[in-house]
C-alpha cells in the first residue's frame, strides 16, 4: 500500500507555492487558514483536512493525486488505479485519525476540569471547617 508522507507533500507543497511566487501567508488566506498552518503543513509536522486537497491543487495547479504523491507525475505515464485508490483511502484515513485525536484531546481536558473542579470543591469545604454532617447537603456530585 502506497504510504502518504508528511515530509515529501510538505518540500513539494513549499516547491509550487515558491514557483507561483506566493508566500505562506498569501497561501494561507486563497485557503482561509493561518499562515502557522501552511508552515506545518510545509515542514512535514502535519497534512491539510481532506476538504482542502482540491483548493490547494487548484491554487498550485497541480492535480490531487500529485499532491498526495509529493510528485509531478509524467502526463504520458498511466496511472495505476490501486495507486489512486491507495491514496485516496490513506487521505481520508488520515483525516479520520486527526478527527479522533482531536475528540481524545478535548474529552482528557473535559476530565482533568471535571476532576479540578471536584478537588476544589473538597478544599473548599474542608478549609471552611463544617463538619462531614454539614458537608453532606453541600456536597456537589461530578459526574
Amino acid at each position: 500500500m502506497y504510504q502518504i508522507s508528511n515530509e515529501k507533500f510538505g518540500l513539494f507543497v513549499t516547491e509550487l507555492r515558491k514557483e507561483k511566487n506566493l508566500t505562506q501567508k498569501d497561501l494561507a488566506e486563497k485557503l482561509y487558514v493561518s499562515d502557522k498552518t501552511v508552515s506545518k503543513w510545509e515542514r512535514g509536522l502535519s497534512m491539510p483536512n481532506v476538504v482542502l486537497l482540491i483548493p490547494i491543487a487548484d491554487i498550485l495547479e497541480v492535480t490531487v493525486t500529485e499532491l498526495l504523491r509529493g510528485e509531478k507525475i509524467d502526463t504520458q505515464k498511466n496511472i495505476d488505479k490501486k495507486e489512486i485508490e491507495e491514496l485516496v483511502v490513506g487521505s481520508l484515513d488520515m483525516a479520520v485519525r486527526d478527527s479522533i485525536h482531536q475528540h481524545r484531546k478535548n474529552w482528557i481536558l473535559a476530565y482533568l476540569l471535571c476532576f479540578f473542579i471536584s478537588i476544589t470543591e473538597i478544599i473548599m469545604l474542608v478549609v471552611s471547617g463544617s463538619s462531614l454532617a454539614e458537608m453532606k447537603g453541600d456536597i456537589l456530585l461530578v459526574t
